[in-house]
């Protein structure tokens, strides 16, 4: 039965949620990606059409949740977002009262402007000092650009 098991990287990461909870623990990533050459990255996992994620908790207890109710997911280490990107300095706020400062990733040679860019996609990516985040947009309050 191990031969049809799908190898997976896991990745520590930090989920914000909606309601303002904060937790630790991994999700597990695909050593290939669907859409892209390489790993699959947290952008793959969140584009799957499954309403529900697996998630591990550092106590060692297994969740899903509501893809909906997360606000944001901050990865550390791991495959960086795929694609080329203009860096746009920002701080987002989402709901849950979470507030994350760095560099929006945007997706580079679109020659638009950020507002047009970003209603594009469903997750937002941002390079943050100690990694990277991918916000949920539907979970936007603010964005504000320096």
């Amino acid at each position: 039965m191990d031969e049809l098991k799908v190898k997976k990287q896991p990745i520590p990461v930090t989920m914000y949620l909606a309601d303002g909870t904060v937790e630790s623990g991994t999700l597990f990533l695909s050593t290939t990606s669907p859409s892209h050459s390489g790993a699959a990255t947290i952008q793959d996992l969140m584009d799957e059409p499954s309403q529900l994620l697996p998630f591990n908790l550092r106590a060692e207890r297994f969740q899903l949740v509501g893809k909906r109710n997360i606000s944001a997911i901050r990865a550390i280490s791991g495959p960086k977002p795929a694609g080329f990107f203009e860096r746009v300095d920002a701080t987002i706020k989402l709901i849950g009262s979470h507030t994350f400062n760095g560099h929006l990733l945007v997706e580079g040679g679109r020659g638009e402007r950020i507002s047009d860019a970003i209603m594009e996609d469903e997750w937002l990516r941002m390079e943050t000092q100690g990694g990277f985040v991918w916000a949920q947009r539907r979970q936007l309050l603010k964005l504000e650009t320096r």
